[in-house]
């Protein structure tokens, strides 16, 4: 699983935290599409397996996962929600440090920088001009 950007689609924030030790980490974004009254964060797990950066060469482990929020919740609700489920993995990642990346826009140019800013990721782009 692999965040993709879509149309009309308001990111609040990303967030990521990595394994001390090298075994893995975890990354996760929070939004909300256009005309839904719910906030979602999709995240995944990732186990290193390699070395290998390029997800479409690497045999790391991924596994992805959909948390939604219930209709007309707070975004402070969710993010609340969010920290308290990472602070529990903290406890199962050797010295992991959690990075909250505030994004707070739709614009996918706004959003891509945000991304490829930060040393972590490995950001492509898709023939349909989306981001993973």
């Amino acid at each position: 699983m692999s965040y993709q950007t879509k149309p009309r689609r308001y990111v609040d924030s990303f967030w990521f935290m990595a394994d001390g030790e090298g075994g893995g980490d975890f990354f996760g974004a929070l939004y909300r599409d256009a005309n839904s009254h719910r906030w979602a964060f999709e995240y995944r797990f990732r186990y290193y397996m390699d070395d290998k950066v390029n997800s479409s060469e690497s045999e790391d482990v991924k596994s992805g996962y959909v948390a939604t929020f219930k209709e007309g919740g707070s975004l402070e609700d969710a993010r609340s929600a969010i920290q308290q489920m990472t602070s529990a993995l903290k406890d199962y990642m050797s010295k992991a440090e959690l990075q909250i990346i505030e994004v707070q826009s739709d614009n996918d140019e706004a959003i891509f920088a945000k991304l490829v800013a930060q040393p972590w990721a490995h950001v492509q782009t898709t023939a349909k001009g989306g981001t993973t």
